[in-house]
Protein backbone atom coordinates (compact mmCIF):
# COMPACT_ATOMS: atom_id res chain seq x y z
CA UNK A 1 0.00 0.00 0.00
CA UNK A 2 2.92 2.31 0.54
CA UNK A 3 4.34 1.83 -2.60
CA UNK A 4 1.45 3.59 -4.78
CA UNK A 5 1.26 6.15 -2.44
CA UNK A 6 5.16 6.72 -2.53
CA UNK A 7 5.08 6.04 -6.48
CA UNK A 8 1.82 9.08 -6.61
CA UNK A 9 4.10 11.49 -4.33
CA UNK A 10 7.43 10.95 -6.61
CA UNK A 11 4.92 11.67 -9.55
CA UNK A 12 2.95 14.49 -8.22
CA UNK A 13 6.70 15.91 -6.28
CA UNK A 14 8.44 15.76 -10.36
CA UNK A 15 5.30 17.51 -11.92
CA UNK A 16 5.64 20.00 -9.10
CA UNK A 17 9.44 20.38 -9.63
CA UNK A 18 8.56 20.52 -13.31
CA UNK A 19 6.15 23.66 -13.20
CA UNK A 20 8.68 25.57 -11.08
CA UNK A 21 11.49 24.56 -13.33
CA UNK A 22 9.16 26.06 -16.35
CA UNK A 23 8.02 29.43 -13.66
CA UNK A 24 11.36 29.99 -13.15
CA UNK A 25 12.27 29.66 -16.70
CA UNK A 26 10.09 32.38 -17.50
CA UNK A 27 10.86 34.80 -14.53
CA UNK A 28 14.79 34.35 -15.86
CA UNK A 29 13.52 34.91 -19.44
CA UNK A 30 11.47 38.27 -18.17
CA UNK A 31 14.18 38.81 -15.84
CA UNK A 32 17.01 38.54 -19.12
CA UNK A 33 14.10 40.91 -21.95
CA UNK A 34 14.21 43.46 -19.30
CA UNK A 35 17.86 43.96 -18.81
CA UNK A 36 17.96 43.82 -22.04
CA UNK A 37 15.48 46.73 -22.58
CA UNK A 38 17.20 48.83 -19.39
CA UNK A 39 20.39 48.54 -21.38
CA UNK A 40 18.78 50.04 -24.39
CA UNK A 41 16.99 52.59 -22.32
CA UNK A 42 20.02 53.52 -21.09
CA UNK A 43 22.57 53.71 -24.37
CA UNK A 44 19.00 55.90 -25.24
CA UNK A 45 18.88 57.91 -22.91
CA UNK A 46 23.03 58.47 -23.31
CA UNK A 47 22.65 59.10 -27.19
CA UNK A 48 19.93 61.57 -26.42
CA UNK A 49 21.74 63.20 -23.70
CA UNK A 50 25.03 63.73 -26.31
CA UNK A 51 22.32 65.03 -29.16
CA UNK A 52 20.59 67.39 -26.14
CA UNK A 53 24.21 68.90 -25.57
CA UNK A 54 25.18 69.13 -29.58
CA UNK A 55 21.53 71.17 -29.63
CA UNK A 56 22.24 73.44 -27.03
CA UNK A 57 25.44 73.87 -28.49
CA UNK A 58 24.68 74.74 -32.09
CA UNK A 59 21.91 76.59 -30.50
CA UNK A 60 24.41 78.85 -28.85
CA UNK A 61 26.47 79.13 -31.50
CA UNK A 62 24.01 80.19 -33.84
CA UNK A 63 22.60 82.59 -31.25
CA UNK A 64 26.18 84.32 -31.74
CA UNK A 65 26.33 84.22 -34.77
CA UNK A 66 23.04 86.35 -34.88
CA UNK A 67 24.12 88.89 -32.69
CA UNK A 68 27.28 89.66 -35.34
CA UNK A 69 25.07 89.86 -38.35
CA UNK A 70 22.74 92.25 -35.63
CA UNK A 71 26.07 94.04 -35.29
CA UNK A 72 26.52 94.01 -39.11
CA UNK A 73 23.17 94.86 -40.04
CA UNK A 74 23.08 98.02 -37.46
CA UNK A 75 26.51 99.28 -38.50
CA UNK A 76 25.77 99.06 -42.43
CA UNK A 77 22.11 100.70 -41.99
CA UNK A 78 24.08 103.23 -39.72
CA UNK A 79 26.47 103.45 -42.90
CA UNK A 80 23.69 103.85 -45.41
CA UNK A 81 21.61 106.36 -43.33
CA UNK A 82 24.57 108.63 -43.70
CA UNK A 83 25.27 108.19 -46.70
CA UNK A 84 21.63 109.28 -47.45
CA UNK A 85 21.49 112.04 -45.62
CA UNK A 86 24.95 113.65 -46.60
CA UNK A 87 23.39 112.92 -50.41
CA UNK A 88 20.00 114.62 -49.21
CA UNK A 89 22.58 117.64 -47.90
CA UNK A 90 24.40 117.39 -51.03
CA UNK A 91 24.12 119.90 -54.39
CA UNK A 92 22.94 117.24 -56.49
CA UNK A 93 20.18 116.02 -54.68
CA UNK A 94 18.92 119.07 -52.48
CA UNK A 95 16.02 121.09 -53.98
CA UNK A 96 16.37 125.10 -54.06
CA UNK A 97 14.99 127.91 -54.61
CA UNK A 98 15.58 129.50 -58.30
CA UNK A 99 18.67 131.71 -57.11
CA UNK A 100 20.71 129.08 -56.85
CA UNK A 101 20.25 126.10 -59.18
CA UNK A 102 21.33 122.79 -58.75
CA UNK A 103 24.04 121.62 -60.98
CA UNK A 104 21.20 119.18 -62.91
CA UNK A 105 19.16 121.93 -63.38
CA UNK A 106 21.97 124.53 -64.05
CA UNK A 107 23.23 122.08 -66.66
CA UNK A 108 19.68 121.55 -68.27
CA UNK A 109 19.34 125.22 -68.51
CA UNK A 110 22.33 125.14 -70.54
CA UNK A 111 21.43 122.15 -72.88
CA UNK A 112 18.37 123.53 -73.69
CA UNK A 113 19.77 127.42 -73.86
CA UNK A 114 22.75 125.70 -76.47
CA UNK A 115 20.37 124.13 -79.01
Amino acid sequence: MLQPAKALLEKTWATAMDAVGREFAELNAEHIRSAREQQRLTEMLARCETERVQALRALHDTKAQLRDCKFVFFFLWTIFVNVISVLRRSRFCSVRPESTPTVRTSFLRDVVAGS
